[in-house]
């Protein structure tokens, strides 16, 4: 456009020409475009991590933007952490508990995090040995001693459909016991999924038995127990969509890898949590609404910038080129530019 401009004055008025073309050339410096996509996202991040939600990538934006559909896990995402719980089974004495609560303190199983906090403090008995299968459950070798928690198939015990609530199996030494969690469900969360109905397709994907299935399906279009992290990963492979999975960072790593968004749910935002796009702090996850629809706004607003950006150089490269501006008219209206699409996006 700059050569267009200087051979088309060069030809009609000489005098014209070095001022048209560097006018041309400092209008059309992209600079407002190139400000609107970091601008943008830089504070959206900034602003949604004052609110628990912690992103891996300015890019996660986008897709929270394009759900069309939601999987829920119910575990530790559901539920909290602050459930009722109750032991039967052989009584262990302090140094087992003490054993017991060192091998939960290595996994990261919600389930696990819950009966760790519950059991009294003791010494951490060093581990010499950890094997997790994610959604089984765990053997550990601790002073010698040999611990098994998991779920009653991992422990070859025999469990009850018609319990409602979660069961954790264990095994210390040769003591036997069974650790029952009831379902704490997290405060405004089904006032939550019902909002969320109403735009986008609902999924929930539990590794529990189907005793709550009564209180649960209402709010969901799709319900599924005894899930296993393989069927949760098969359940997004196989559905269309752009899905957000919503569950723990180790158990459904499968399905939140998968998902177009995968939003790990952290008692403790430092919680390490592999292949998640985003970590949501525990108390927040009843903001969820209002997340996706901040997203959508903040596509929007950049639409909003790019197009005032566009109209800028537009305007801006028609009086350039016509020879109605100056270089020094044209360098005062570059930053009033800039200024202009950081404080639409503001």
């Amino acid at each position: 456009m700059a050569i267009v401009t200087g051979v088309f004055w060069w030809v009609n008025d000489p005098t014209l020409v070095w001022n048209s073309v560097t006018a041309v050339l400092i209008v059309a410096c992209p600079c407002a475009l190139a400000l609107v996509l970091p601008f943008a996202y830089g504070h959206a991040m900034r602003k949604l991590g004052k609110e628990g939600l912690y992103l891996k990538n300015a890019e996660v934006i986008e897709s929270l933007a394009k759900v069309d559909a939601i999987v829920f896990d119910k575990t530790g995402t559901l539920t909290t952490t602050e459930s009722g719980i109750r032991y039967q089974g052989e009584d262990l004495s302090r140094e087992e508990i003490e054993v017991l609560r060192s091998a939960l303190g290595n996994s990261a199983h919600p389930l696990s995090r819950i009966i760790h906090q519950k059991l009294p403090d003791g010494i951490k008995h060093p581990i010499s040995s950890f094997h997790e299968e994610t959604g089984k459950g765990f053997t550990a070798a601790i002073n010698g001693v040999s611990v098994q928690v998991g779920s009653a198939s991992y422990l070859n015990e025999t469990s009850s459909e018609e319990i409602n609530e979660s069961q954790v199996f264990v095994k210390v030494g040769q003591k036997r016991g069974c650790f029952t969690i009831a379902s704490s469900y997290r405060k405004g969360i089904f006032t939550m999924l019902d909002d969320l109905r109403k735009h986008y397709f609902l999924s929930l994907l539990s590794g529990d038995n189907d005793a709550e299935r009564s209180r649960l399906a209402p709010h969901f279009d799709d319900v599924y127990f005894k899930q296993r992290p393989i069927d949760k990963l098969e359940y997004i492979k196989d559905n269309e969509g752009n899905h957000l999975m919503v569950g723990d960072g180790l158990n459904d790593a499968g399905a939140l890898n998968e998902a177009s968004v995968g939003v790990a749910i952290a008692e403790d935002i430092h919680q390490f949590s592999p292949a998640c796009d985003a970590i949501l702090t525990s108390t927040k996850v009843t903001n969820i609404p209002e997340v996706l629809h901040f997203s959508k706004r903040v596509i929007s607003i950049v639409f909003i910038a790019f197009g005032i950006s566009f109209l800028y150089n537009i305007v801006g490269l028609s009086f350039a080129m016509s020879g109605h501006l100056t270089p020094l008219i044209s360098a005062i209206l570059m930053p009033i530019s800039s200024v202009t699409v950081g404080s639409s996006i503001i």
